[in-house]
């Protein structure tokens, strides 16, 4: 470990704090409960096709957000940051191992995400984290597109 290692340690763990706190101010304002009515108030007007769709992104992206809890939200973001950190130091020294336990967090905290989003979306909860991505899209749609790439690949 070099001098400026150690600054370095802080630095990280004080822009994953920092992160965090925007990510909790991000979450808090998407989940404003004055959001719902301005939804359904938006919906009730003259909107042409583009407003439409943008008020329908804006509605899907404020019931994304409101299902995780805060604790939840701030965990996150602490992990991603101290395990991208991790990764830009580690992937050069090819440290799998040492950069393993960063990885597991953020599996756990993912896998957290995606029982509570799949138990209020009644989905499965790798469905459920395929919707943040692209939405309407599922396992079984997924597994009917690729299925046909898989048998050809394997003969």
């Amino acid at each position: 470990m070099g001098p400026g290692d150690h600054d370095a340690s802080r630095g990280s763990g004080a822009r994953a704090n920092a992160q965090a706190e925007l990510a909790l101010i991000i979450h808090q304002r998407l989940a404003q409960p004055e959001l719902e009515q301005w939804f359904s108030d938006a919906q009730e007007q003259q909107l042409d096709q583009a407003e439409q769709a943008n008020l329908f992104e804006m509605r899907r992206e404020w019931q994304q957000s409101i299902v995780l809890p805060e604790d939840l939200v701030k965990k996150k973001a602490i992990a991603g940051s101290r395990c991208e950190h991790a990764w830009q130091t580690q992937r050069h020294a090819n440290d799998w191992e040492g950069f393993k336990p960063n990885l597991t967090q953020v599996v756990e905290l993912t896998r957290e995400e995606a029982q509570i989003r799949s138990e209020q979306l009644g989905v499965s909860p790798y469905d459920s984290l395929i919707d943040l991505y692209e939405p309407g899209m599922n396992s079984q749609q997924i597994e009917t597109l690729f299925s046909p790439l898989r048998e050809k690949l394997h003969h």
